[in-house]
């Protein structure tokens, strides 16, 4: 469907659904992008323009919107990559939907031991990116209320924690073997019992009628099992390789990005896989850039 980006009642009659999508300035097409969510995507762009002199630019030259409703990620991604493929849109290289993601950076030997970071430039461990900062925030939160692991602020000398109980740590007068081992087994291995703990007390407060506590042990135990299936995710996803044949089409999948696509047609996106070398602390990190199609791709497979 195409609409004018200067049409309001259009913009703000576009469905919230997952889509791909892309802008014209009337001859050729300056962004392309794939979203689980069309109307908050491009309504975030206009918030974005007032801070974001290449957002403001964009949609300065933006004539048209042109987008497709998909039946599958997979199918949105084999499109968008044929759109970068075939018109390299400008502004792809300039506008980083991906700004805000994140990473779970450990330090093994002093605090702050578990921090939020934007980046992978110092000497930390890096998990991620994740999508939302405020999701690992929340992650720290259930691993300290259970486990006692910390919750380090930016400056760990005006830690409220550090003259009680609740965490285990140096800066507390625990052990760091000890911590370091805990680190290890909650957030590297998800061969731990914090799951069946937490459903264990879902189950005596649902049977003790405290269904507000409940509620509250099942949502800890959903951000729980939601980090595991990301670990799961972020050990696997360079190491995929494998072809795929469902419904006469075949996917070559490579290092975990889609590689080709071939049918009645063929299309090669080898030349759009970037290739990074990772350092030995990013063995569970991934580029920003390519954590969503890595995210499609896994789950492709999972389902498959």
């Amino acid at each position: 469907m195409k609409i004018l980006m200067k049409d309001e009642l259009a913009i703000q009659k576009l469905p919230e659904i997952r889509a791909t999508y892309y802008l014209t300035d009337g001859k050729s097409v300056i962004f392309a992008g794939l979203t689980s969510n069309l109307f908050a995507r491009i309504n975030k762009f206009r918030e974005q323009r007032k801070d974001d002199d290449k957002v403001n630019e964009m949609l300065e030259k933006a004539e048209d919107l042109v987008y497709e409703i998909q039946l599958t990620d997979m199918d949105s991604l084999i499109w968008y990559k044929t759109l970068i493929k075939s018109f390299t849109p400008y502004y792809n290289d300039y506008i980083n939907i991906w700004e805000n993601y994140s990473y779970l950076a450990i330090d093994w030997e002093k605090a702050p031991y578990l921090s939020i970071k934007e980046n992978t430039q110092s000497n930390h461990l890096y998990l991620g990116p994740f999508r939302s900062r405020f999701f690992i925030s929340d992650l720290l939160s259930v691993m300290n209320k259970y486990i006692k692991l910390p919750i380090c602020p930016d400056k760990p000398e005006i830690c409220e924690m550090k003259e009680t109980t609740r965490c285990i740590s140096t800066c507390t007068r625990g052990d760091l073997k000890e911590l370091k081992t805990l680190l290890h087994n909650y957030y590297l291995s998800t061969n731990n019992d914090l799951a069946d703990k937490l459903g264990q007390k879902y189950n005596d407060y649902h049977n003790d009628l405290l269904f507000i506590k409940a509620e509250e042990i099942k949502i800890e135990a959903k951000i729980l099992l939601k980090y595991y299936k990301y670990l799961n995710f972020l050990n696997k996803t360079k190491g995929l390789t494998q072809t795929l044949e469902i419904d006469n089409r075949v996917y070559f999948i490579e290092d975990g990005l889609l590689a080709e696509v071939s049918g009645k047609e063929s299309i090669n996106f080898r030349d759009l896989n970037r290739k990074i070398p990772y350092r030995e602390n990013e063995v569970l990190a991934l580029n920003k850039n390519q954590l969503d199609e890595r995210w499609i791709v896994f789950n492709f497979l999972m389902s498959n």
